[in-house]
């Protein structure tokens, strides 16, 4: 029997344009709903059960690096959790572990994305970033990642949204994003959260054709910044997961999975 992919509601396919006429965007549930309007939307999932896809002639979704640490490698051993991929540092000052995915995404599509990750090592003494990235701008010492300095937003990256946490600047959870047009802007996470080291976090993060950004922690909402990557048709993100060592002390961080979605046809902006 060939199963039936489309959901059905009363016998008709779940379309998005039924959460649009009934819940809305600025629901935190409309995004979550998405994935069932299969239709509708284009989805990425990862559980990162095999070797990273990374090399060969096949297509080429993932790339790792690295400054002075371990590029992201699958986990094996040790209680890994149905596969996860591991980010390490090295213990020399700075140094970090990247990846970024192929760009496929577009803000004027309305990006979803959802990473289950596991805490750094070093709470204390660390930095994070986790969402959407134009491109990868390369490693720049204590400066590299896309947020140039979160407690005074700067860049060192162009068309950006991340989550990000720095011990740096301070103990606070941000959301930060700049694009071309837009100006940078973040926002501290509200109610926020205290991070507790090796511990499992859902973080997710959405972006929109109004370049309009969010994010929750743990399914709980914590805050909107109205700037965002440029929603002009052809600027691509990918999805970007970084982690950095800071005072000298190494840190680890699993990515458990990545599930990602946007809609398929493109969102222009409203004309006010």
């Amino acid at each position: 029997m060939t199963p039936n992919f489309q959901n059905q509601l009363h016998g008709r396919i779940f379309r998005a344009r039924m959460l649009r006429d009934k819940i809305g965007p600025d629901d935190p549930t409309y995004h979550l709903l998405m994935m069932g309007a299969k239709r509708d939307v284009f989805s990425v999932f990862d559980d990162f059960v095999t070797t990273l896809d990374n090399t060969g002639n096949t297509e080429i979704f993932w790339t790792p690096s690295a400054n002075g640490g371990t590029a992201p490698v699958e986990r094996t051993g040790g209680g890994s959790l149905m596969g996860e991929l591991l980010f390490q540092t090295g213990a020399g000052n700075d140094q970090d572990s990247t990846l970024i995915s192929e760009t496929v995404f577009n803000a004027d599509h309305r990006p979803v994305a959802l990473f289950r990750v596991q805490m750094l090592s070093s709470v204390a003494a660390g930095k994070f970033e986790i969402g959407f990235a134009d491109a990868d701008p390369g490693a720049t010492g204590e400066n590299s990642g896309l947020v140039l300095v979160k407690a005074t937003p700067t860049s060192t990256a162009t068309d950006y949204a991340v989550i990000v946490y720095d011990t740096d600047d301070d103990s606070s959870v941000d959301l930060q994003a700049d694009g071309t047009t837009d100006a940078v802007a973040s926002v501290a996470s509200s109610p926020g959260i205290t991070f507790t080291t090796q511990t499992y976090y859902d973080m997710m993060i959405a972006v929109n054709e109004e370049t309009e950004c969010y994010f929750w922690i743990d399914s709980v909402f914590q805050g909107k910044i109205e700037s965002g990557p440029d929603a002009d048709g052809t600027t691509l993100l990918g999805l970007w997961a970084f982690c950095q060592t800071r005072d000298g002390t190494e840190n680890t961080l699993l990515l458990d999975y990545v599930l990602a979605w946007q809609e398929r046809v493109r969102l222009p902006r409203a004309i006010n």
